[in-house]
């Protein structure tokens, strides 16, 4: 099985990398731009299946070779993109900042980063945007299914040849189902990791190893249709481009299209077709060629960019740094991928080994002492900037659960425990208090644990995420429905609290999200967010249900600065008004719109617009304290304050 050299899967790479660019750097155009990664799973497990296959079949395989390949491919130009993001990082990022990013990169440095970011944060998150290393989660995935793909090929190919194609055929269904089955409780987990992205990487190999692949291959010149099965295939590639976005339910079966679309492409693309020629035009070409190092350089320019300003850059500027990513990119596939790969240097096997070993041990010690000692040493060099990073570090420290002993307490879950110990207290105090909500009902019970007047019997049921028009799995709204129903009496008021802007529509969008808000210019218009009705309902439908069992309050949404606190440390107390993003308008027409409906289902709606008036700058820090750990949450400073505004009738 040859592998000649094909331009045309060079074009592809193309294809593939500036959609990805593209998205990274913030255009909307290309929302659903991620899925290029998509198209370099199927390339490379289609490339590296057939060099196997080729080796095997002459008696030359060699894992030592094949590592060598591979280490020659992706690590130098890795190292050198690395070691330039160290200085970018130091200069840019406040110490927390700098001990997520040595953290990063010591995953890096064991191509264990799409585990590190797994448990971080989402790819989506906005938070990600300003992380340099994100975007190799991808090498990651392609080097841990490389650790076992070749062993097992080749065990298939020497003891069970027959059993090759349907073992592998076997696999790929068998990773897709677990993704498919997996993406709707834990999207992160169908993103990152390499079970869920096996499939990928195997289809391209499938296609690789497919005797009628090369014999199609053979007979394309004369098969009518060829070229349109490679135009079907580019549509596939490119309509997700431009039609997904971070909305999409994915990996998944929304992976398909590009998938199967980078599939037609790679066996119908041939010389004489349209899609061949286009593929083979030559700045695609040479934009394929050095696709991996533009891949590389990309993210730690933007998230520099958004590091600098703590917010959404310029488009000119994004512009202007994708024009600089491939300048990099020409450098380094010149100077560092090429003469590495060709052998000019590092000729020897050994050689290779021990370099890619210093290389990989020099990185993870830079970042096992960076996370240690990296943010020390950083105050160390920035003195005149300590007060405002002891601020903003108090502010961001998580609230820690609320438990007084007695029975004032957050409980993770409906269970015996908690149907125990709610029930010793009805027997003390009688009929007690319930905060149900996400992570602002939690900030809810830290600000109403802070009153001296607080009830003696409150229990907040209260996780991130849970809210009752999407709950998540771990959300026992259903179970607490049944305990109310089960225990009358042992429950006088339940209070539903939870973020807004998941209740809004922008531009048409189905659903809202902190993104959604968060990712606005803070000088920009904002745009015409509306309520979701649909959204609303469901929160209604479940209180009404409620209220046939306890009296319900449903509490507004307040409206929150959402600025990036570190705008705010380098502002010190000065922070400009002009900065906030101005939502009052959409969130008090929301807030109109909840309590109308409220009105009509006859539960009672409770504005905290209204009750905690909160305005900037006066609460948004007092120069002693910052009051919200990030741009929608408070700081246990925050919570002290705002809760001599909440009405104690919430609660007697």
């Amino acid at each position: 099985m040859s592998l000649q050299y094909r331009r045309e899967i060079d074009g592809l790479r193309a294809i593939a990398v500036l959609p990805v660019i593209l998205f990274h750097a913030g255009f909307d155009a290309f929302g659903g731009g991620y899925v290029g990664v998509d198209v370099f799973f199927v390339i490379s497990g289609y490339l590296i299946a057939g060099i196997l296959a080729r080796e095997l079949a002459a008696g030359e395989f060699s894992l030592l070779r094949f590592y060598d390949r591979r280490a020659r491919r992706i690590l130098p130009a890795l190292f050198v993109m690395l070691a330039a993001t160290v200085p970018l990082a130091w200069v840019l990022m406040t110490p927390s900042q700098l001990t997520g990013f040595f953290t990063s990169l010591g995953s890096v440095a064991i191509f264990a980063a799409n585990l590190h970011f797994y448990e971080a944060a989402g790819y989506f998150a906005a938070e990600t945007e300003m992380q340099p290393l994100i975007h190799t989660w991808s090498l990651a995935v392609e080097e841990q299914f490389y650790l076992i793909f070749p062993p097992l090929i080749a065990a298939l190919w020497r003891w069970w040849p027959r059993m090759l194609w349907p073992v592998l055929a076997l696999l790929a269904v068998a990773s897709l189902a677990w993704a498919v089955h997996v993406l709707p409780t834990h999207p992160d987990r169908a993103f990152f990791l390499p079970e869920a992205r096996a499939w990928e990487l195997l289809a391209g190999a499938l296609l690789a190893l497919w005797p009628g692949h090369k014999a199609g291959g053979d007979r394309l010149g004369a098969r009518r249709g060829t070229s349109l099965l490679a135009g079907l295939g580019l549509a596939l590639i490119l309509g997700p481009v431009v039609l997904y976005d971070e909305h999409t339910a994915f990996p998944g079966l929304a992976a398909l299209p590009p998938v199967i679309g980078t599939l037609l492409v790679l066996h119908a693309a041939r010389a004489g077709t349209a899609v061949a020629a286009l593929l083979s035009w030559r700045p695609l070409v040479g934009m394929g060629l050095i696709s991996y190092s533009a891949y590389l350089w990309h993210q730690p320019l933007f998230a520099g960019a958004r590091l600098a300003y703590l917010t959404e850059p310029p488009p000119a500027l994004m512009i202007g740094l994708t024009g600089l990513t491939l300048i990099l990119a020409v450098l380094s596939w010149r100077y560092v991928e090429q003469p590495v790969r060709r052998g000019a240097l590092l000729v020897r096997q050994r050689a290779v080994f021990g370099a890619a070993g210093a290389g990989i041990a020099g990185v993870l010690l830079i970042g096992l002492l960076g996370q240690s000692y990296g943010a020390a040493l950083w105050r160390w060099t920035h003195p005149e900037r300590a007060p405002d990073m002891a601020r903003l570090e108090t502010a961001q420290a998580h609230p820690a659960k609320v438990d007084d002993g007695a029975c004032f307490f957050s409980a993770a879950a409906v269970d015996g425990a908690l149907l125990k110990r709610m029930t010793e207290c009805h027997t003390r105090f009688g009929p007690g208090l319930v905060v149900l909500g996400d992570s602002h009902a939690v900030d809810l019970v830290a600000a109403i644990a802070t009153r001296p007047d607080r009830p003696a019997f409150m229990v907040g049921l209260t996780e991130p995420s849970c809210r009752l028009h999407r709950p998540q799995p771990e959300c026992d709204f259903g179970a607490f429905l049944d305990f109310v129903r089960d225990h009358p009496g042992a429950v006088k008021r339940v209070i539903y609290g939870q973020a807004g802007f998941y209740l809004f529509s922008r531009d048409g969008q189905r659903e809202g999200s902190r993104n959604m808000v968060d990712d606005l210019s803070l000088d920009e218009a904002v745009p015409d967010l509306q309520p979701v009705p649909g959204e609303s309902a469901e929160v209604l439908s479940y209180l009404d249900a409620l209220s046939e069992h306890v009296e319900v309050y449903w509490l507004g949404p307040w409206i929150a600065p959402h600025i990036p606190l570190e705008l705010v440390s380098r502002h010190g107390c000065a922070v400009p008004v002009a900065l906030r993003p101005n939502l009052e308008a959409e969130y008090r027409q929301l807030d109109r719109f909840l309590a109308g409906q409220s009105a009509e289902a006859g539960l009672q709606y409770v504005s905290l617009i209204e009750m905690l008036d909160l305005t900037l700058p006066a609460d948004l820090q007092d120069c002693r304290a910052i009051f919200w750990r990030d741009g929608d949450h408070l700081s246990r400073a925050g919570a002290a304050r705002f809760a001599k505004r909440l009405d104690p009738g919430l609660w007697h």
